[in-house]
């Protein structure tokens, strides 16, 4: 008979310290005390108290095995929710802060240690987890849902490294799992993202089956925010429950830990519609942003989703736009590593050598804060791969492979991010994996349909290889959801890109027109509508728009510009060809 291993179902913890080689490097002797402290009053006698035993002891990690899945959850939860309080008197860059994953499984017995995929899945999960966090396996979700009065947040499918199968998990956050409250309007959680409450849009009309519009209208709104990973929605059953309430909206945004509310209202008269949608800053109580859409009623679930998207399509970027104007605001001792992050966006859209390199610098310091921000990451990858075709990295290996390892930093962190998909297919297209950039290109659209920057950057690879009506399409889409973007023109000059492809240089010309428009600043326009110039024989023009570059990237050359467009080669030879007859010189 053949032999095999001991097994048994198993709850199984994975728990770890973020940041600790920083907190190691900063304070060996003080990191070290602290964590013992914590360990001596807080984890170890909730653990025992909790029936649980530890496994294995991994530096700045515990491994934790529970018979009961109920204790390993109620043991997670009662850890982090007295860790904001035990740091209170910490400076921000010396606290220690955990992440938490939590599997249940079977697990192979060995002595006193446990192996298999039960215990891989915790640790895995442990790794999405945010800082101050828990993430759980829908398993122990199933098992835990009438059993205790903490609420999770659906996070889906995830893939997680070395695990053959996605797996469906759930996130808690500090101080968000009692009655679904967030802290992420209060300022004390570790990533600061803002909360945005979505409340029931009010019927004025006479009909009361339009209240099951005015609902779904909500509903919907609310499901395609929450694919703007930049943004912690709040759940629909606690904003549902101001229907009809009295409450104003900052007594509504203290309850919710909201910043920010979208609210409205739906008026029919006859066949037409008219849905009004407003965004609101929750402390002062002024409007950021207001928008009515009129309809005819011929389908009411077109319609239905037709206003939802077209409400997205303005508040999402309406609110990101006033963090970013309210981080600018902020001094030095004040800022968190939202803000760090928030004020970096501002600073890259500049689209300056000098904001580039102060947005990689925020970046940094952001991701010092909080390692565990995947939007910092993928926003230090984006910085990383706009430096090389502005000429501004100065070292073009290691920019791509920074820019590698902050995409896949985000996507191990948040896998659904759909910024994070479309920074990883530009990154594949620089490594000229044109079908894989195109494959994830196409996942940030289907991850966040509303999201510009998805769209743009899907413009911006299918330039590279598509035909020019398809890149023109996604340019148009981009534009129509973010029609003020920063980032436009980054989208003309992948609509440029395969417009010259085409030999359609005029076509060129007016998307680069288009970005210099846009942003007189960005050097990619003038070195498209200097090529294309040339090629159509006004080597006059296109003279003068080599000398406009090379004021912008003063030293360009044809032997950089091979390393800083991530074209076919074939392509890349005829754009050389066009610059070689506008004047920009070999080396």
């Amino acid at each position: 008979m053949p032999e095999y291993p001991q097994r048994r179902l198993a709850a199984v913890m994975s728990a770890d310290v973020v940041g600790f080689a920083r907190l190691i490097g900063a304070d060996e002797v003080g990191t070290l005390d602290a964590l013992r402290q914590h360990r001596a009053e807080l984890i170890d006698p909730n653990i025992a108290a909790h029936g649980g035993r530890i496994v294995k002891e991994m530096g700045d990690g515990l491994l934790l095995e529970f018979t009961s899945v109920v204790d390993a959850v109620r043991c997670a939860v009662a850890i982090q929710q007295a860790m904001p309080e035990r740091n209170d008197d910490t400076p921000t860059e010396r606290r220690i802060v955990f992440r938490i994953g939590i599997n249940q499984g079977d697990v192979i017995i060995e002595g006193d240690d446990i192996f298999g995929d039960g215990v891989n899945i915790a640790a895995r999960l442990q790794e999405t987890a945010e800082p101050g966090g828990i993430c759980i396996s829908a398993r122990v979700h199933d098992d835990i849902r009438d059993r205790l009065p903490v609420s999770f947040e659906d996070a889906g499918p995830l893939v997680l490294k070395n695990i053959a199968r996605p797996v469906h998990a759930w996130h808690w956050r500090t101080a968000a799992g009692i009655d679904d409250r967030t802290m992420a309007g209060s300022g004390r959680g570790s990533t600061e993202k803002p909360a945005i409450a979505v409340l029931p849009f009010a019927n004025l009309s006479s009909d009361p089956e339009q209240d099951y519009f005015a609902e779904g209208i909500a509903e919907d709104v609310i499901t395609a925010l929450s694919r703007f990973h930049l943004l912690l929605v709040i759940a629909r059953n606690s904003t549902f429950s101001f229907r009809n309430s009295q409450a104003t909206i900052r007594d509504i945004c203290e309850a919710l830990g909201a910043r920010y509310v979208v609210e409205g209202s739906v008026r029919k008269a006859g066949a037409r519609i008219r849905v009004t949608a407003q965004l609101v800053d929750g402390a002062s109580g002024t409007h950021i942003w207001a928008e009515r859409y009129d309809r005819d009623l011929d389908d009411v679930f077109a319609v239905q989703d037709d206003i939802a998207n077209a409400i997205v399509a303005g508040v999402a970027p309406q609110s990101l736009q006033a963090e970013v104007s309210r981080a600018t605001r902020l001094t030095e001792s004040e800022r968190s590593a939202w803000d760090l992050l928030m004020q970096a966006r501002w600073h890259m859209g500049q689209f300056t050598r000098d904001g580039h390199e102060r947005g990689r610098t925020l970046l940094e310091q952001a991701l010092a804060l909080d390692p565990g921000s995947a939007q910092a990451h993928s926003q230090l990858a984006l910085n990383c791969l706009w430096s090389i075709p502005y000429g501004w990295a100065r070292d073009v290996p290691e920019a791509l492979a920074t820019a590698a390892r902050s995409s896949h930093a985000a996507l191990r962190l948040d896998g659904d991010d759909a910024v994070a998909l479309a920074v990883l297919a530009l990154l594949q297209a620089f490594e000229r994996r044109y079908d894989d950039a195109l494959a994830s290109a196409q996942k940030a659209v289907e991850a966040n349909p509303n999201l510009a920057l998805a769209h743009g950057l899907l413009c911006v690879v299918a330039g590279l290889v598509r035909d020019y009506d398809s890149v023109t399409a996604n340019l148009e889409t981009a534009l129509r959801l973010s029609p003020r973007d920063p980032d436009r023109p980054l989208w003309y000059a992948g609509a440029g890109a395969a417009a010259y492809k085409a030999r359609r240089y005029d076509e060129t010309i007016r998307f680069a027109d288009l970005a210099i428009a846009a942003n007189p600043e960005v050097p990619t326009a003038y070195r498209q509508r200097a090529a294309s110039l040339a090629m159509l024989g006004r080597d006059e023009d296109a003279r003068a728009d080599i000398a406009r570059l090379l004021e912008r990237q003063p030293g360009n050359t044809l032997a950089q510009v091979r390393q800083q467009l991530p074209y076919p080669t074939d392509e890349l030879e005829h754009f050389i060809e066009g610059l070689r007859r506008a004047g920009l010189p070999e080396q």
